[in-house]
């Protein structure tokens, strides 16, 4: 039964997601809520309307609404993620301080923690686990945050991050998982179609944020140590390319002198597009990235100590390759 509702509200996600994404462009427009280009950052040849993140999170409830019971954790993850919203909404519209958007998530986190959603590891102590809890919550985030500065990259990005949570929680019996997981799976797919290359609105804060901070609480469900010691880093996995583009520019901004907090073109995505590729071809490379070592985190979940030490060394080995290719690809500027 959990099977096909899942597969349900998947569905009705997706439906509700094609539908009221292109209202929401009108209203964007209509009120002149944009995304303008700057000539520095924002690069596109024309505004594009933002709030694409409303049409993700309004499919994403009211498909769940229709399917799922309610429950503490469950109705815990929605309260977050509106605020969650809700901040990105503000961040779009007057753009907040990096200050006051840690502020709010800090009240997201709180509303998770009294909800009971945390890093669950065997053996790791309560007070570890709080603390590694809000330190993956941000990261996670406002790593998606980050990496949306191509057409289409977050958004793919999400959906294949989705569909493999989603599966997880199949897997494994957990309800909320699945038909989370699934749910932002068909909401995703339904708002790609407007959203890939050339793009007609954007997430937004308010969808990009959202998508970090989801994927950042339903990676904490899981007790990914119980038949595997090193399956805590199932997670990594899952979310390779936003944690890859995250460190990397730091590190980019750091060797500049910079604030890894302000703005700049040191992305993975841009540093691409400079060498010619295109959105599309950007996106579905990490879509296809994030598949990959997805995959090689739930194998990791369920070999010998042994073999996982070979498939984290072949992550490692890749991670290594991407950042020294991107490092010696030239920045945009202009």
């Amino acid at each position: 039964m959990i099977s096909f509702k899942s597969l349900l509200a998947a569905v009705l996600a997706l439906l509700f997601s094609f539908y009221l994404t292109p209202l929401f462009r009108k209203v964007a427009l209509k009120f002149n809520i944009v995304d303008k280009p700057d000539g520095a950052l924002k690069t596109q040849k024309d505004a594009i309307p933002y709030l694409g993140g409303l049409a993700v999170y309004l499919s994403f409830m009211m498909s769940l609404s229709i399917i799922l019971d309610f429950d503490r954790s469950f109705l815990g993850l929605l309260l977050g993620a509106t605020l969650i919203v809700l901040l990105g909404i503000f961040d779009d519209l007057i753009e907040l301080s990096p200050a006051f958007k840690l502020i709010g998530q800090c009240l997201a986190f709180w509303v998770l923690f009294r909800s009971g959603v945390r890093i669950q590891l065997i053996d790791l102590p309560p007070l570890m686990a709080i603390g590694l809890s809000f330190v993956w919550l941000v990261i996670v985030t406002n790593a998606f945050n980050i990496i949306d500065v191509s057409d289409g990259l977050a958004t793919g990005v999400g959906i294949v991050v989705s569909a493999f949570l989603g599966g997880m929680g199949w897997l494994t019996g957990d309800d909320v998982l699945a038909f989370m997981g699934l749910s932002m799976h068909g909401a995703l797919w339904g708002f790609w179609y407007f959203n890939k290359s050339p793009a007609k609105i954007y997430l937004g804060d308010s969808g990009s944020l959202l998508l970090g901070f989801l994927f950042a609480a339903l990676t904490m469900r899981g007790a990914y140590t119980t038949y595997q010691p090193l399956g805590f880093l199932v997670p990594l996995c899952l979310l390779f390319v936003p944690l890859f583009d995250v460190i990397f520019v730091s590190i980019a901004r750091l060797a500049q002198g910079r604030s890894p907090l302000r703005g700049s073109p040191d992305h993975f995505a841009v540093r691409l597009k400079a060498k010619g590729y295109s959105a599309n071809q950007i996106m579905s490379f990490s879509m296809g990235i994030t598949a990959c070592t997805s995959t090689v985190g739930l194998i990791l979940m369920n070999v010998d100590t042994e073999y996982s030490l070979y498939l984290l060394l072949g992550l490692v080995l890749v991670f290594i390759s991407f950042f020294i290719m991107c490092w010696k690809m030239p920045v945009d500027e202009s």
